[in-house]
């Protein structure tokens, strides 16, 4: 007869291999229902019939293993459904996981371009990271009008690392740059 330990070594790799086979599909929700609360499969029904709250719900479940298995690459699947509706959460959430490579390939492009979808609609923290990328000339052009027109943004939606940031990055800055920073921001209407 086998031991205790061999048994529960084959039941936990056997879940690990069941969990790995269900990355290929990050999109798909492939879990026992049987296993799953009733909350948990009333979100799961909503977010693959397009509902975009559901999906970034679902989304945010993936990246926490909040009653799922934790699993990156459907995080990012589900928030990429959910952005492309229009969900200012997901689209920052993809902003970020792009910008370090989390369940997926790094690429600052594709940060900044979520940063900036969610940066329109008003999320200070958004608009902060869209900042930085322009300090740093990832995935943008460097330049430090833009960043510092984006940390005033951010700064009046209450962010107060960027208020720290734009003092900084004003001192490398020309009065004439800092003024045409804020003329531009002042504009802004998210």
């Amino acid at each position: 007869m086998p031991s205790f330990k061999a048994v529960f070594s084959t039941l936990v790799l056997g879940f690990i291999l069941i969990t790995l086979a269900g990355c290929g599909n990050a999109s798909k929700t492939e879990l026992p229902s049987h296993n799953l609360s009733p909350l948990l499969q009333e979100v799961i029904k909503k977010a693959e019939e397009g509902d975009y709250n559901a999906q970034y719900d679902l989304g945010h479940r993936f990246i926490t293993g909040a009653g799922v298995p934790q699993s990156h690459a459907k995080a990012r699947a589900w928030y990429e459904k959910a952005a492309q509706g229009g969900n200012v959460l997901a689209q920052y959430n993809l902003g970020y996981m792009y910008e370090l490579g989390q369940g997926t390939e790094q690429n600052y492009g594709l940060a900044a371009k979520y940063y900036q979808m969610a940066s329109y609609k008003g999320h200070a923290k958004a608009q902060y990271s869209l900042g930085s990328l322009y300090t740093k000339g990832q995935g943008v052009t460097n330049s430090n009008v833009e960043a510092y027109k984006w940390y005033s943004i951010s700064a009046r939606n209450g962010n107060r690392k960027a208020r720290f940031q734009m003092k900084a990055i004003g001192k490398t800055m020309s009065p004439e740059d800092i003024e045409t920073a804020q003329a531009i921001a002042e504009q802004f209407q998210g």
